[in-house]
């Protein structure tokens, strides 16, 4: 399947699209939201069906995107004590790669666990459009490093668990 279709998209449907990205930020991306984009891009429904039945199976979620972190000993008994809900404060920069949630390759992880006393490695949902938009230097890159400062703002996007991937 093509990523975008080969016909030429007809001039309304970019009003069209606008609208319907306005909408999504009152309430959130969804399902119905990507069918309407789809339709709007020129999918056939089966393209639709088939694209929603994707993410399904591979457990993307709209609007989260999934962080990888190495941590210290230290770092990861506090997220345990935390309820793996929130991040410690500390006074290190933070190393974050965005990542598939198939895993990371190996130059990304060796990235990630480039410094002292790290032990493990972590992984948390944040919502995307917040930290890309608010918290990420560069919203277009994997890699983000992150200043001890912002860390209560990262704690504040956390969906969900903070799960332990690696010791």
């Amino acid at each position: 399947m093509d990523q975008y279709p080969r016909a030429a998209v007809p001039e309304w449907r970019i009003p069209a699209w606008k609208l319907v990205a306005e909408a999504s930020r009152k309430s959130g991306w969804n399902d119905s939201f990507e069918r309407l984009e789809g339709m709007l891009l020129g999918y056939d429904e089966w393209q639709n069906d088939w694209w929603a039945e994707h993410r399904r199976r591979h457990h993307q979620p709209f609007g989260k995107l999934l962080l990888h972190l190495a941590v210290t000993a230290e770092e990861l008994a506090a997220i345990e004590s935390a309820g793996y809900r929130a991040l410690p404060m500390g006074q290190r920069t933070l190393r974050l790669l965005s990542a598939a949630p198939s895993g990371i390759g190996d130059a990304d992880s060796q990235w990630l666990m480039t410094g002292e006393g790290l032990a493990a490695m972590v992984r948390f949902k944040v919502k995307a459009h917040v930290f890309l938009t608010d918290v990420a230097s560069d919203p277009q890159a994997a890699r983000h490093e992150l200043s001890p400062d912002r860390i209560k703002d990262l704690n504040r996007l956390i969906e969900g668990e903070i799960e332990v991937v690696a010791t």
